[in-house]
């Protein structure tokens, strides 16, 4: 049994294949970069830390034109395009703007759709109040004249009375 240099597992699995795997053995950044680390490190390595990544200008949501850019890079592209950056950023910044400001527009518009619609339903709403007292004075005013006919020509023998006494009757069933 040799055990392995890197991570010293003593095993008879270590063989020339083990070595292509074993967690700590050293290797070089496949960047590129020249920086040696454990193989378990070089995802670590590669999204942290390599000035060989390319990685988004931050300015690119902006629409900065370099948009991939190595990270040992990144500090002199922001250095250099800062002017060009604040311009991208204020225009995104008046576009936000301009769209928020049409909005509160259009907000306003239908704010005031709506007081004039309330406005027309208050209205709306005054008459039939009023329509329905109306209908409630002419209701009473039949029930009376329906009870004053009834005292009248309750016993009455006449034909044409009974039926104007069954019209009113059937009027206020109606309205009732």
């Amino acid at each position: 049994m040799i055990p392995c240099e890197y991570c010293h597992i003593d095993s008879k699995l270590v063989n020339a294949r083990y070595l292509e795997e074993c967690p700590k053995m050293p290797l070089k950044c496949e960047l590129g970069c020249g920086t040696v680390f454990c193989r378990n490190n070089m995802a670590q390595h590669i999204e942290e830390e390599c000035v060989e990544k390319m990685i988004e200008c931050p300015f690119i949501k902006y629409k900065c034109e370099v948009g991939l850019i190595k990270r040992k890079e990144l500090n002199q592209h922001l250095k250099k395009k800062r002017t060009e950056h604040t311009e991208l950023k204020l225009s995104a910044m008046e576009k936000i703007l301009m769209k928020q400001s049409k909005m509160i527009a259009k907000q306003g518009e239908m704010m005031e759709q709506m007081s004039q619609e309330i406005e027309s339903l208050k209205t709306e709403a005054k008459l039939t109040k009023i329509t329905n007292l109306y209908w409630k004075k002419k209701i009473e005013h039949i029930r009376m004249s329906h009870s004053f006919f009834l005292k009248k020509y309750k016993n009455s023998s006449k034909l044409t009375d009974i039926s104007l006494f069954l019209s009113f009757s059937t009027l206020l069933d109606i309205l009732s």
